[in-house]
C-alpha cells in the first residue's frame, strides 16, 4: 500500500528560521512546550546582527548586512555569466 498523503506529513524536524535584521539563520536552541505542542527558540548567531546594536553601531551593522548580502547575490551569479561569456566569445579561457 502506497502512503499518498505523506506529502501532508509535518516533516520531522523544525524548519530553519532567518533573522529578521541580517537575514542569516538563526540557531535553534532549547526546545518549549505549550498545550503539547513542542517549539523551539531560535538565537542570532550573527556578530554583526543590527538587531544587536544601537546608535552608530546598528547603522554600520545595517550596512555590512547589505553589502554581505549583495556579495553574496554576485557569488551567485559567476557560474552563470561564466557560461554567457563562453557563449559568446568562445575563445575566452579563464
Amino acid at each position: 500500500m502506497v502512503n499518498w498523503d505523506k506529502y501532508l506529513d509535518p516533516p520531522d524536524g523544525p524548519e530553519a528560521q532567518y533573522c529578521d535584521g541580517c537575514g542569516e539563520e538563526m540557531e535553534l536552541t532549547k526546545a518549549y512546550v505549550i498545550h503539547d505542542e513542542t517549539g523551539f527558540d531560535a538565537v542570532c548567531t550573527n556578530l554583526f546582527c543590527p538587531d544587536k546594536h544601537t546608535g552608530i553601531a546598528k547603522e554600520i551593522a545595517d550596512a555590512l548586512a547589505d553589502s554581505r548580502a549583495t556579495v553574496r547575490d554576485l557569488k551567485r551569479e559567476i557560474p552563470r555569466l561564466r557560461r554567457l561569456l563562453t557563449i559568446y566569445d568562445p575563445h575566452w579561457e579563464d
